[in-house]
């Protein structure tokens, strides 16, 4: 960003609308012209670069007039590429009726040359045969962010780039979520307070188990890159790149995308929209697994109210619940273990159990707490209500036996599965 010590603060509010997110255009060169003394504390020259496809296409100072900074400034197209050789400053609307009140007066501008730029370098790539080129890029004159340059490498090869975006922006794919993850915590059945030192370890368990990274998922939108290479009026190789958004990567998954190549008659805009059934129909996934997964937390919360933990109230990711066996009468039957459900970008949940008395090694001043892990299988279009009832089987015969330390489940005495034991 511009350092606001170097530059007249009058021109701020310009050269903010200038340097935004999209990257097109980056300020440098701040100087202050006529300052003999030194002085640059009060600029009011400067250089834009304009970027197409993330290459420099030109070049402009911006010269305002120090004394008088409402007037409109002077714009200097240094060393014009072909597109802009016919291009004359005194059709730029903007400048010809500056309005000094408008920080964006000097944005709207720049982009009417970034326009006119555009314009004649699509009638260069005409010019240079390739026509079912220049067809495509206006077939995908609606898609946002549309780019394209083309760039000249002498005896008759040629590279064309370009470059528009993908917008998955539908709102019930979308979310935002906070940049830190929320936990709705809730007290211990207050009835199970028997064993308090063991209950001020969970914390330090459920710390070192960790948890999922955050998610922001925003609006999902990607970018697509292409770049002909030309000899001879002929396009000879094509090289292709689908750039995801931190946003669309979230909300796609982990799973591998299957994107077909761009074939030698098909256009640009069909393959484009091919792309965009595939990403789509991975966006649709993810928000029934989404939806799946909150459902299916906010059930299992519900139906273990008094052993809950905390919950992932955000994502619904996870939940961790205490369980003891109430009907303890001596320390050697007050058993309890921890269970934590994890439910991410797969459709196949775990339920992991950690020990708060035990250690991985057996040895007492190891701090990594004993642990299983368990899967959960059932069918991900089967009722939430159906999928609590086999995660609290599997509750029944899998932790009793885990909190005892017993290797094998056992067939009879205390540890048998039953509505008593644990609370279930």
């Amino acid at each position: 960003m511009v350092q606001s010590k170097r530059i007249c603060t009058e021109l701020l509010p310009a050269l903010y609308h200038i340097q935004t997110d999209d990257q097109r255009y980056r300020v440098s060169n701040l100087r202050a012209p006529g300052a003999w003394d030194g002085d640059t504390s009060q600029c009011s020259v400067f250089t834009v670069a304009a970027s197409v496809c993330s290459r420099t296409v030109f070049e402009v100072d911006v010269l305002f007039d120090a004394v008088s900074l409402t007037s409109a400034p002077d714009l200097l197209v240094l060393s014009p590429t072909p597109s802009l050789k016919l291009l004359r400053l005194r059709d730029v609307d903007d400048l010809v009726h500056w309005d000094a009140v408008d920080p964006k007066a000097l944005r709207r501008a720049l982009d009417s040359i970034l326009h006119f730029f555009l314009k004649r370098e699509c009638e260069r790539i005409q010019r240079a045969g390739l026509e079912a080129l220049a067809f495509d890029i206006g077939m995908l004159s609606h898609y946002p962010n549309l780019e394209y340059c083309l760039s000249d490498e002498g005896h008759g090869d040629a590279k064309v780039f370009l470059q528009f975006d993908l917008d998955f922006g539908d709102k019930d794919v979308s979310k935002l979520v906070g940049p830190d993850r929320t936990n709705d915590a809730m007290a211990v059945d207050g009835e199970a307070n028997q064993h308090n030192d063991q209950k001020r370890t969970l914390s330090g368990i459920l710390e070192y188990f960790g948890g999922p990274g955050n998610n922001a998922l925003k609006r999902a939108k990607a970018r697509i890159s292409l770049i002909y290479s030309i000899e001879h009026e002929a396009i000879v190789n094509v090289e292709k790149k689908l750039v995801l958004s931190e946003h669309a990567l979230s909300c796609l998954g982990s799973g591998p995308l299957d994107i077909p190549p761009l074939g030698a008659t098909q256009s640009v805009m069909e393959w484009a929209l091919e792309v965009h059934e595939i990403v789509k129909r991975r966006l649709d996934s993810m928000k029934e697994l989404d939806n799946k997964k909150k459902r299916l937390c906010l059930a299992l919360v519900q139906a273990f109210p008094g052993q809950l933990l905390e919950y992932d109230s955000t994502d619904f990711s996870t939940a961790s619940f205490y369980f003891e066996n109430k009907q303890a009468t001596t320390k050697k039957d007050a058993i309890c273990a921890v269970a934590i459900f994890q439910f991410f970008d797969t459709k196949v949940p775990t339920l992991t159990f950690l020990s708060p008395t035990r250690s991985k090694s057996g040895q007492q001043d190891d701090s990594v707490p004993d642990s299983k892990e368990v899967p959960v299988k059932f069918e991900f279009l089967s009722p939430v209500e159906s999928n609590v009832q086999e995660i609290r089987s599997i509750l029944r015969a899998q932790l009793p036996p885990f909190a005892s330390g017993v290797v094998s489940s056992p067939s009879q005495g205390s540890l048998k599965s039953g509505t008593g034991f644990f609370g279930f």
